[in-house]
């Protein structure tokens, strides 16, 4: 198989690798295939180490690796032909990652594999406060932009009624008056 096609997964890695050096933070980018029940690894930017900057250890798939514990969400995208990612980390014999997958497709349109780009669970977590402390700020905020406006509305909308009620006892003077002087 390595051997059929040589050049073209040549051209094939050199496109993942480039890919994989625009996001330094992928710890794997690779794709994979059914083979049956199966997911077997095809390409594996981390075969290419050499040609990467990576700042975490991996470990190399090489070409038809029987993936022993796949992601289901690898698998249902296998299957189901979608682009999907986790939203939880998942541990497999590689680590513990979360991932996503894109479906790429044969010219009949079937689904011929996926890519696949794994983030350190640690990495993702890490990346993700600081949009968990904006999104406090902005909740705080957004509260604190409540509360001055509820309290103007309820400074205004007492001077109001204050002044509805003078209003409504000048009045009630003015027909007790009109009443006596007849």
């Amino acid at each position: 198989l390595v051997r059929h096609l040589g050049g073209t997964l040549h051209a094939q890695i050199a496109a993942l690798l480039q890919f994989h050096q625009s996001v330094p933070e992928a710890h794997y980018v690779y794709t994979a295939v059914l083979d049956g029940d199966d997911v077997r690894f095809v390409l594996d930017t981390s075969t290419h180490e050499q040609e990467l900057v990576l700042k975490h250890e991996v470990e190399p798939s090489q070409v038809w690796d029987l993936y022993e514990e796949p992601d289901p969400l690898l698998v249902q995208s296998l299957r189901i032909g979608q682009a999907l990612a986790n939203t939880a980390p998942y541990t497999d014999e590689f680590g513990t990652f979360v991932s996503g997958f894109a479906p790429f497709h044969r010219r009949d349109g079937t689904v011929a594999g996926i890519v696949g780009v794994d983030i350190d669970h640690t990495e993702y977590a890490a990346r993700l406060v600081p949009v968990n402390q904006a999104a406090w700020l902005a909740l705080g905020v957004g509260l604190l932009l409540a509360l001055v406006a509820g309290t103007v509305h309820a400074w205004f909308r007492t001077g109001a009624l204050a002044r509805e009620a003078l209003l409504r006892q000048a009045e009630e003077a003015r027909r007790e008056m009109a009443a006596a002087n007849l």
